[in-house]
């Protein structure tokens, strides 16, 4: 095999580990509960989880989890972290994912609505790369006075194809240039 053979076959057995992505694709929703003194403003920001979360929609990349839709099956269990409304704060963990919060906004406080709030972050699993992600946060009344009934999600910003990086381009660009050169100078 000539050297520029060797060369260009080399760039090409490359290219894949160069282009290896893996974002978080998906929606997950969880339900719960907390402590009815929890607040939610951004001056007293307050979650005291009560529990575990389950799983009661998971799409995309989530979609193995086990779904609770009626609260006597096993569903998959997420740990719930207590909020004191600093960033960076972890939210949630399970399946193997976790969701780590950077900022905390649109906080809604008002007595006798659902009270809740979002927030922006960064979503890891296993054998996937970091993704922004955002995370929804709403009570309901249970009618139970020490605990309050929530429904929160979090899920990608975008579902969106990942680019192939431009050193990935350049490699087989430079790679077919160094061919058609090859061919040219012994033509």
């Amino acid at each position: 095999m000539k050297p520029i053979h060797a060369a260009f076959a080399a760039c090409l057995l490359a290219l894949p580990a160069a282009v290896q992505a893996a974002p978080i694709n998906g929606q997950l929703e969880l339900i719960g509960s907390i402590n009815p003194s929890s607040t939610f403003s951004a001056s007293t920001f307050n979650v005291d989880f009560v529990g575990v979360g389950r799983a009661q929609v998971a799409t995309g990349d989530f979609d193995s989890f086990i779904i609770d839709l009626d609260e006597l099956g096993t569903a998959t269990q997420f740990t719930l972290y207590d909020l004191v409304g600093t960033a960076p704060a972890m939210i949630y963990s399970g399946g193997g994912f976790t969701f780590t919060a950077t900022s905390f906004y649109n906080f809604v406080a008002a007595p006798n609505t659902p009270r809740g709030f979002q927030a922006s972050g960064t979503l890891t699993g296993n054998g996937f790369d970091a993704t922004d992600a955002v995370f929804a946060f709403s009570t309901q009344s249970t009618g139970q006075e020490t605990t309050v009934r929530v429904a929160f999600s979090s899920g990608t910003n975008t579902i969106s194809a990942v680019p192939l990086p431009a050193t990935g381009l350049m490699l087989v660009s430079g790679a077919l240039a160094m061919g058609a050169f090859g061919r040219k100078r012994r033509g």
